[in-house]
């Protein structure tokens, strides 16, 4: 198919039908539930305002998106340009990451065309205010990184030069912006002191959440820049991704420090051992998601094997996602005045949105420039070991 002077390529193959009618599916509800509002389409009440989708569509989005921005800082502002094959995936993966939880936000919202207010309604003492702001500009600056990929491929050179000269502002405002609503996200919870279960209610929620965007985001990272690799058959780097990998078991062991330093001070850390189910899931999620794949990770021997390394880093998102939920749904359980179970259309909701933003990433890999070139694999000479190879050609 071209489209002006652009052919564009989509072959269809078995997963992307697959992914295609969890698409159309998806969206057919999401229409059904602008159609009928949220009470036909969601098992939401007055008890329950956010459910699944802020648990799932926004803040572990945001979370697993923090890669981009630490991969960025990696490699323009501390100049380890070993990573740069992972730039253009980890960007784009960021970019259609902040996407999704923008969409996710117009499907949960009861009033999804007021979503523009806090950009011209300022309200300085709300912390959605703050979250809003930066996710804004920060998809801006994450267009702005990823801009050089669509110019090149129209060889608008000079556009790419004058984005490069503004590079490392541009990635430094993006950590800033990070910061400020990774952390943010925390903050929204500390106005539910009564609410909350007090084994995640604590003044340190927001660094906490920022911690944990940094080690999950890269781990996350490293699961989708293997996928670009693989399907679209370019040598995996895999030597790479283990020394990406190398440094979260340290970022991981702050977390887990300051985890346990704060349950210590306020006094909770009896409460582990109660053997309830708050305790029980705090335990699942600092196991799962900390002390297990920070233990594969620290280990060479270990994170150098494709088994390791991919064990450490699924655990780690899989441990994320629970601490996620376990703040701002498995945590209200308590408290709340009435119950909640996700209707199957909120997930299928979600499952559009984020099946959407694969099949982008896809139709971007096969037609613009997003991983390295052959040559630029074999000058870095990083592959997977023979046992691990990866054939050309696959696709997804």
């Amino acid at each position: 198919m071209k489209v002006g002077t652009l052919e564009l390529k989509f072959p269809l193959t078995p997963t992307r039908i697959l992914l295609l009618a969890i698409f159309a599916f998806g969206s057919a509800v999401i229409v059904y539930r602008y159609a009928v509002g949220l009470g036909p389409s969601t098992n939401l009440n007055d008890a329950w305002p956010w459910g699944w989708w802020v648990s799932f569509g926004v803040l572990t989005g945001v979370a697993l998106s923090g890669g981009a921005f630490v991969v960025t800082c990696l490699v323009h502002i501390f100049n380890v340009r070993k990573f740069e094959p992972f730039l253009r995936p980890a960007i784009l993966a960021g970019f259609l990451g902040y996407n999704t939880v923008g969409l996710t936000l117009l499907v949960e919202l009861g009033f999804p065309y007021r979503i523009w207010h806090p950009w011209v309604y300022w309200q300085h003492h709300s912390i959605m205010f703050e979250v809003a702001w930066c996710v804004t500009l920060y998809l801006c600056v994450l267009a702005v990184e990823f801009s050089p990929v669509l110019l090149e491929k129209i060889r608008q050179h000079r556009l790419i030069h004058a984005i490069h000269r503004v590079g490392v502002p541009l990635v430094i405002a993006g950590v800033i912006i990070s910061t400020l609503h990774q952390s943010s996200l925390g903050t929204l919870f500390l106005v539910m002191p009564t609410k909350l279960n007090p084994l995640w209610y604590t003044p340190w929620l927001p660094l906490l959440f920022y911690i944990s965007a940094i080690f999950s985001g890269v781990s996350f990272s490293i699961l989708i820049l293997y996928a670009a690799f693989k399907t679209f058959g370019r040598q995996v780097p895999f030597q790479l991704l283990a020394d990406l990998a190398k440094g979260l078991p340290w970022v991981m062991g702050l977390y887990l420090i300051l985890k346990l330093a704060d349950l210590h001070t306020r006094g909770m850390l009896p409460e582990l051992l109660k053997g309830d189910l708050y305790s029980l899931l705090m335990w699942a999620e600092l196991l799962v998601g900390v002390v297990v794949p920070g233990i594969i990770l620290s280990s060479g021997k270990l994170r150098n094997t494709f088994a390791g390394l991919f064990a450490g880093v699924w655990l780690v998102v899989a441990g994320l996602i629970l601490n996620r939920f376990n703040v701002s749904l498995f945590g209200f359980i308590e408290t709340a005045f009435l119950p909640y179970v996700p209707m199957w259309m909120e997930v299928m909701m979600s499952a559009a949105i984020v099946t959407g933003a694969i099949l982008v990433f896809i139709a971007v890999a096969e037609n613009l420039p997003l991983v390295e070139t052959e040559h630029g694999e074999k000058s870095h000479g990083h592959h997977l070991p023979p046992t691990h190879s990866v054939s050309h050609g696959v696709k997804g």
